[in-house]
């Protein structure tokens, strides 16, 4: 006869690491399963099944329709402070924050101020000698002219202003 201890030793218990392959392969049995019952009615796995969009879903996508009118109408230069006091006005009631996040989301960006001119290398400017020597009161008229030429940044492009004087009036 064997002792206790004896018939006890002789029982194997498995170990962790094989409970944990058993459980593993039984996981994956299972989805291979799943798998295979979606595949007939052409599903490949439970998240290609379409749900009906939710309330606050349909509420987003009609907020970043009007945003994205609002941002067109300012000429693709508001960013999402001025959308949202723009929706504000029209009667619409949402946080700055969600404007901030549908407009990230669709990709709109605000207009950040405006490019200095650079300078450019190229050739020299041609200096032209002074005539007037200072003399701005002509006798007669068609005597001397004086010219100036400026620019303005607007937000439909540049305006150039040029301007000729005759001295004598």
């Amino acid at each position: 006869m064997t002792s206790r201890r004896n018939r006890r030793s002789s029982l194997k218990t498995p170990s962790r690491e094989a409970i944990s392959r058993e459980v593993s392969a039984d996981v994956i049995n299972l989805i291979s399963l799943g798998i295979f019952l979606f595949e007939p009615i052409g599903l490949k796995s439970l998240s290609s099944i379409k749900r009906p969009k939710s309330k606050r879903a349909l509420a987003n996508e009609r907020l970043t329709g009007l945003i994205k009118q609002f941002w067109l109408e300012s000429g693709a230069v508001y960013g999402y402070r001025k959308i949202f006091s723009d929706l504000r006005e029209y009667g619409e009631h949402c946080g700055e924050a969600r404007v901030y996040r549908l407009m990230r989301a669709a990709g709109l960006r605000a207009q950040i101020g405006y490019r200095r001119p650079r300078h450019r290398s190229g050739q020299a400017h041609v200096v032209v000698p002074n005539r007037l020597q200072r003399q701005f009161n002509p006798g007669t008229p068609d005597e001397a002219w004086v010219t100036d030429i400026t620019h303005i940044r607007t937000h439909e492009g540049w305006l150039y202003l040029a301007v000729v004087l005759d001295l004598f009036s």
